[in-house]
């Protein structure tokens, strides 16, 4: 709960096991409530099709799908409201595709 206090943002990983688990749907409800007008719940569908992954409470969310280009604009987001960054896009797409490898294994 502290860490739900303290963030600014929340990235909710929607993937088959996790779209129907109680926990995330808590967890992202409490993000929710808990975060100021500026601050955003966003989701990643990974390994499930956007519209699975967008229903019900997710639905409200800012979601995006499981692809290269997507997953790299919302890093860069949330980069970019920290005023001092400046994040270099080429850095960030390999840091994501390395992280889409990796999950091919898992899902």
């Amino acid at each position: 709960m502290q860490k739900l206090d303290d963030a600014t943002d929340v990235v909710a990983l929607l993937t088959a096991r996790s779209l129907n688990r109680p926990w995330i749907l808590y967890e992202t409800g409490v993000a929710k409530g808990k975060l100021s007008a500026g601050d955003r719940v966003f989701g990643i569908a990974l390994g499930v099709k956007l519209e699975e992954a967008a229903t019900g409470p997710f639905a409200q969310f800012q979601n995006s799908p499981d692809e290269e280009d997507a997953i790299t604009g919302l890093v860069l987001q949330l980069i970019r409201r920290h005023p001092q960054a400046d994040p270099r896009e080429e850095a960030v797409r390999r840091q994501v595709k390395a992280f889409r490898e990796s999950l091919a294994g898992m899902l």
